[in-house]
């Protein structure tokens, strides 16, 4: 097992995350469930700074951003080791 590789999981993991955060965000959890809390402590730190410039009318694209970036650098990880 490379440390590339390794990185790559990681980065499907922090996708993951991310995707459970926006889904938990529709439902509309209660604030002091454990999940919930969970989440918001490991995504929104690094959706924090792009929360303030990546609002469109009331809808955030902040994790569709941090996804793309997040994919973009698995394919440039992916592609260096070709």
């Amino acid at each position: 097992m490379s440390a590339a590789w390794l990185l790559i999981k990681i980065l499907d993991v922090l996708i993951f995350l991310v995707l459970g955060r926006v889904i938990i965000s529709w439902i509309n959890l209660r604030p002091d469930n454990p999940v919930r809390n969970a989440l918001e402590r490991i995504v929104d730190p690094p959706l924090a700074p792009l929360r303030k410039v990546m609002v469109v009318g009331n809808f955030d694209v902040s994790p569709i951003v941090v996804i793309f970036g997040l994919s973009f650098i698995q394919r440039a990880i992916a592609s260096s080791l070709l």
